[in-house]
């Protein structure tokens, strides 16, 4: 009886029951003397391993699809010589945003494949801010300075120059901020009935990622407060695909006359 082979619907019973699925090896070198000596050779690859590697599939596009970011956008404005309909302070909330979520993920110790798309994205919209500054007709000075001191803000925030409860209180108010960058873009859009130069394959990748980041953080971290984080992001970005939806083949209309 225990010289006996192991029956296959004996095998499948013990996968069932232990969740996983198994790769099987030749049971012909063992000696099996029941169930859990003759599944002991196999090699078992658990459900949440499976989930682990699916998680660093998507972050490994994420990151790919951060290397592209916002270029189409600048080529966008550049190719019309124009910003018209985007709005400069919603730059400038993304930049500080991504800056703080940056440092603070840092600081935390989340893994680097969790947020590795931030410090791209962070130097793509630091030109971006001097790209719609330009053609905005703003003054190019102070918004250069501007970044730098992004950019400071943000390795202090890293390097731990500040206490903790600081960091956290600033990783907080980002939600403020990410609020602060997407809600004046909509409301600008909603005024002109356009999204203007806004890039559509922009706003698809951004919200591909989001999903994607969403997905990996809610499996990864457990960090309440950036989960949190990624939910907004998340909402937002598909509050922005609806406009484009909304609004897609209308001429912009002057949002001065809109007041009137």
């Amino acid at each position: 009886k225990g010289q006996a082979r192991l029956p296959a619907s004996c095998a499948e019973r013990w996968a069932r029951r232990s969740c996983q699925v198994r790769i099987a090896c030749p049971l012909s070198s063992m000696a099996p003397a029941g169930e859990q000596e003759a599944l002991a050779g196999v090699l078992a690859l658990s459900a949440n391993d499976l989930q682990t590697v699916v998680s660093r599939a998507l972050s490994a596009g994420v990151v790919a699809g951060a290397l592209v970011g916002k270029v189409p956008q600048i080529l966008r404005i550049w190719r019309a010589g124009s910003a018209k309909g985007i709005s400069l302070t919603s730059v400038w909330m993304e930049t500080v945003f991504l800056g703080i979520q940056f440092g603070y993920n840092v600081v935390v110790g989340t893994p680097l494949s969790n947020f590795a798309e931030l410090p791209i994205m962070l130097c793509q919209d630091l030109v971006l801010v001097c790209v719609v500054a330009s053609y905005a007709g703003a003054p190019l000075a102070p918004h250069v300075l501007g970044c730098l001191a992004v950019l400071v803000l943000v390795a202090s925030i890293a390097l731990s120059v500040f206490p903790f409860p600081a960091t956290a209180a600033l990783f907080g108010a980002s939600a403020v901020m990410g609020l602060g960058a997407a809600c004046p873009q909509l409301w600008r859009n909603w005024r002109a009935q356009s999204t203007g130069e806004l890039s559509l394959t922009v706003a698809l990748m951004g919200c591909s990622g989001n999903t994607s980041r969403l997905f990996t953080t809610l499996l990864e971290v457990e960090d309440l407060a950036v989960r949190s984080q990624c939910v907004l992001s998340w909402l937002l970005g598909v509050a922005l695909l609806v406009q484009f939806v909304l609004y897609r083949g209308q001429p912009p209309e002057d949002p001065t006359k809109k007041q009137q």
